[in-house]
């Protein structure tokens, strides 16, 4: 993967070198993260090399390129006007300022991002269920954490009711269908754009899911599948966890995009008709590859699954998902 490079100029070396080391924990697949605390050292940079992102606590140095900077945007010590210029607040958290800059780079880049994929090819894992109160969205989160310890992650949840805004403590501006949007419309670079909208549970990167599930039925299959295109080719995540529900038009072209699936199926008689009806219903719509990728996953019961998503990497639960997927690695 060709990196960009995201350039940070700030006097105030104790301040500057928190941030960089914050936009190193965040953007080291993506981005090669310079620092410069002296102007000049910043301008002879400039005058031969090119900056994707230039987050500045001044203008750009005098005799510069216009094209040596792809984005830039000044770290304002007074909270700017909105929508006037391209500033931040230098002392707004740091999710906060990454966010708002990858905003502006996403509306002021060309769509053509430079971004091409090498090596290995991004994982897509689905998880559904057809029986539902299985811990289908637990089991999500704590593999999506599992997972982006070994590799940028990207969670999408399509549940009616996910609750994430409840549970996380925080009130959504956007959600997953702010991304479709971009996705549709096609202008700037959805790179950017994607890391804009992504909060994140420890290290795994999530788009708030959709407030109003109604907004679903306006949604064609089409567009959930270039959405996922678009990631797997347009963005660095190593992975993808897709945690899925039938208000996915298209659920099953769906499934069949992922690598592997993991279903909950039930201890009980009810649960056991629901899936067999499922997997029916997949052998008539000549999906039996989405059979054959499944893995069915009967839940043990645990002593205590925790409620703060943070804190499930170190629970029974996430010792048994990582226990089954080496397994099921090891079986390949």
């Amino acid at each position: 993967m060709n990196k960009k490079t995201f350039v940070i100029y700030d006097t105030d070396e104790n301040y500057s070198r928190r941030l960089w080391e914050y936009l190193q924990s965040r953007l080291k697949d993506s981005h090669e993260i310079l620092l410069f605390t002296e102007r000049k050292a910043l301008a002879e940079y400039l005058s031969t090399a090119r900056a994707d992102v230039l987050l500045s606590a001044e203008e750009i140095p005098e005799g510069v390129k216009e094209d040596s900077v792809a984005c830039y945007v000044r770290l304002s010590e007074i909270r700017p006007a909105e929508e006037t210029e391209a500033a931040v607040y230098k002392f707004s958290s740091a999710d906060s300022l990454l966010r708002e800059v990858m905003s502006f780079c996403a509306a002021g880049t060309a769509a053509d991002t430079g971004f091409s994929r090498t090596g290995e090819p991004m994982e897509i894992i689905g998880i559904y269920s057809p029986v539902k109160r299985c811990f289908q969205t637990t089991f999500a989160v704590t593999l999506g954490q599992i997972r982006a310890k070994k590799g940028k992650t990207l969670y999408l949840n399509f549940e009616s009711f996910s609750g994430f805004d409840i549970l996380e403590g925080k009130k959504q501006k956007t959600d997953l269908m702010d991304l479709l949007y971009f996705s549709e419309c096609g202008t700037g670079s959805f790179e950017y754009r994607v890391s804009s909208l992504a909060e994140q549970i420890g290290e795994l990167d999530y788009i708030p899911p959709a407030r109003m599930y109604t907004r679903y039925r306006d949604v064609d299959k089409c567009q959930w599948l270039k959405l996922i295109e678009r990631i797997r080719t347009e963005t660095c995540y190593e992975c993808l966890i897709l945690d899925l529900s039938e208000q996915v038009a298209g659920l099953f072209e769906v499934l069949k995009e992922c690598d592997r699936i993991y279903s909950m199926v039930g201890n009980d008689g009810s649960a056991s008709a629901k899936f067999a009806q499922y997997e029916a219903l997949l052998s008539e719509a000549g999906c039996k590859e989405v059979i054959d990728k499944t893995m069915r996953i009967e839940m043990p019961k645990f002593k205590e699954i925790p409620d703060n998503f943070a804190m499930l990497p170190y629970s029974e639960l996430a010792d048994y998902i990582k226990k089954l997927v080496n397994e099921q690695d090891a079986d390949k």
